[in-house]
């Protein structure tokens, strides 16, 4: 694991992270994720806290994640950014279904046009 944190500096770490995030995704309940969390903290296990931290964002259990935010005061602010990004009637993720790029073979149509189009109407070009 580099200093940033990425495991893909050095193939043990990654294939650490790899079994962890493996027995994290096994975990179906908060106390569990947040018995072995404890765990791996204390035992200065960096890969497993962090794919158990992973699962608990990923299922919405936020007592793990704040205890995961509380032992890593760094990560908590990336989490926060996290939580903004993807919660909320005005999220980010929210909006990504309504950004569009419309495809150059329809630029060159009038509204008028498109409408008739979406209407399955044939349009002369």
């Amino acid at each position: 694991m580099d200093a940033d944190g990425d495991v893909h500096a050095d193939p043990l770490a990654v294939m650490s992270y790899r079994d962890a995030t493996a027995r994290a995704s096994e975990l179906n309940d908060p106390n569990t994720a947040a018995f072995q969390l404890q765990r791996a903290l204390q035992a200065g296990d960096d890969a497993m806290a962090r794919a158990t931290a992973q699962t608990a964002v990923d299922y919405g259990w936020i007592n793990v994640v704040n205890q995961y935010t509380a032992a890593r005061p760094d990560a908590g602010a990336a989490l926060e950014e996290l939580q903004r990004l993807t919660s909320g009637a005005n999220s980010f993720v929210d909006a990504l279904p309504l950004v569009t790029v419309q495809p150059t073979e329809l630029s060159r149509l009038s509204d008028d046009q498109l409408t008739a189009v979406a209407n399955g109407d044939t349009v002369a070009p």
